[in-house]
């Protein structure tokens, strides 16, 4: 609050002011007693959009032409590459998928659940190197960390078109899991340090649109690959996946070395955004002004101990195993080739597969929207709703015969299936919201997310959703309609804890 100003050419006086005080991680407002400082200290008074145009984009309609500005060209920076990067990571994710159906398999031999140990590989990895790779990211400078992990599993993914044997592919799977962890946390992290509640969700589930749009590509790209290039140069068509893949990403790196912004708290003036622009963020987001990431043991004992933080970590847990489903989508289309042959061509399973991702970025995008606009920083519900919906479509794959003699049902409910990773965008959003005057908490938080994640797929994948089984996954269809149930009242209890955060953000509003 402000009282008494007395406002001449050049300076405002007060008699006191509030201003925001940083201890250590924590951001607290006090009332200082103060005679006089330059205007130019002021924070800027931030003016309300109420156009009916923010419903489509938080900018449009906005009366600050400097905030449309700032906002347009961190969209056109961090957001863009934000996205291209998660793009090209799951372009590089995904290929393995759609190589072991287009004669990966085959020309390696694989036997059994080797393919699942090639996946366990990467989880264990993940696993490992998790909290190492949040703890980095922050200690160093954020961009170019975030160009070393990807330069490195670049690498990786042009020495998968060499392997020749299933050891081979677990261990390159397995060194992929060890560069890629760090990647999509510390980009949520990123974003969070620059967008406000009214803006963080949207970009958030834009950058969870990229991971379905990139799996839903991969099958276009391994579908063109295979048909234009399978045996040119005596190379199988699944090993031309690996190549292009890592094209890309080469390309992408490039650009990012140019363009792709550090953290908030730790940004230097650069040609994108010069220091009045930097400051004008800051003063949005007051815990950003400094950059403390000394982390004690008391640290972790504060979040250990705190219930949401375990509550964004059962996110991972139940969200993940929720979705495990959703690859037995392109082993059924294949074993339908068993029981009538010539069902489906290769092309035409990667191309059907392909829908479960872009359901998912319908629900991902159109949960992100509502969330920021119509609910008002509300994430809660459409989690919950999303939940409930795979909670159902996973008991009924569990319940229905898995050939029957109209098949268009069961292929509605496998094309559905992938609900809950819809709405994984808005509670990375959420937990960089409710810790943000934490921002140690908020690094633990969130590189926890993905570790537990994948913990939970280590174990059911090897129990309920071995590939050997193919489709034949009855106690994995229950399991993963039981966690979508548990994820929408995991959803429930976390927006029971924020009610507070949020009546404020709902009271700031008008």
């Amino acid at each position: 609050m402000v009282s008494d100003v007395n406002k001449s050419e050049d300076h405002v006086s007060f008699e006191t002011k509030t201003v925001t005080e940083i201890k250590g991680d924590d951001v607290e407002h006090v009332t200082t007693n103060v005679d006089s400082f330059e205007e130019s200290d002021l924070i800027e008074p931030v003016l309300q959009n109420t156009s009916w145009k923010r419903f489509i984009w938080d900018t449009w309609g906005h009366p600050d032409k400097k905030h449309k500005k700032i906002i347009f060209k961190l969209d056109s920076s961090l957001l863009f590459f934000a996205c291209a990067s998660t793009f090209v990571k799951y372009l590089d994710k995904i290929n393995l998928t759609y190589a072991y159906v287009n004669g990966l398999k085959e020309d390696l031999h694989i036997n059994g659940n080797q393919y699942n140990y090639a996946n366990t590989g990467y989880n264990i990895a993940s696993m490992i190197c998790g909290f190492p790779a949040a703890f980095l990211m922050v200690q160093m400078n954020s961009r170019y960390f975030l160009i070393l992990i990807e330069l490195l599993w670049t690498i990786v993914t042009f020495s998968q078109t060499a392997i020749k044997t299933p050891t081979q592919l677990i261990v390159t799977r397995t060194i992929l899991g060890a560069f890629e962890c760090g990647h999509y946390p510390a980009l949520a992290y990123i974003l969070g340090t620059y967008y406000s509640p009214l803006e963080l969700a949207k970009r958030s589930v834009i950058l969870q649109a990229t991971t379905s749009i990139g799996s839903f590509f991969g099958g276009y790209v391994a579908s063109g690959v295979y048909s234009g290039l399978n045996g040119v140069h005596g190379r199988a068509g699944w090993r031309w996946v690996f190549i292009i893949d890592g094209v890309i990403s080469v390309g992408l790196i490039l650009f990012q070395i140019i363009f792709f912004p550090d953290r908030l708290s730790n940004r230097k003036p650069d040609f994108i955004l010069n220091e009045d622009e930097i400051h004008y963020l800051k003063q949005r987001l007051p815990e950003q002004q400094v950059d403390n990431y000394k982390f004690s043991s008391k640290d972790f004992f504060n979040a250990l101990t705190d219930w949401k933080v375990w509550g964004f970590w059962f996110f991972g847990v139940s969200q993940d195993i929720t979705s495990l489903t959703n690859t037995s989508f392109s082993l059924w289309l294949k074993g339908w080739n068993n029981k009538k042959p010539h069902s489906y061509t290769i092309p035409q399973i990667n191309h059907y597969a392909s829908i479960i991702y872009a359901v998912q970025t319908f629900v991902a995008l159109g949960g992100g929207w509502i969330s920021d606009t119509i609910l008002k920083g509300n994430r809660w519900l459409p989690i919950a709703i999303s939940g409930f919906v795979a909670f159902a479509i996973n008991i009924c794959l569990g319940a229905t015969p898995l050939y029957p003699h109209n098949r268009a049902f069961r292929f509605f409910l496998y094309c559905n299936t992938g609900w809950a990773l819809g709405t994984a965008g808005l509670y990375w959003a959420w937990a960089q919201e409710i810790f943000k005057n934490n921002v140690r908490k908020r690094v633990i938080c969130t590189g926890g997310i993905n570790i537990f994640s994948f913990v939970a797929n280590s174990i059911c994948n090897n129990i309920w959703y071995k590939t050997s089984k193919g489709p034949h996954i009855t106690a994995g269809y229950y399991l993963s309609g039981t966690c979508g149930f548990l994820y929408s009242l995991n959803a429930l209890l976390l927006g029971f804890g924020d009610r507070r955060r949020l009546r404020d953000i709902r009271d700031s509003l008008i």
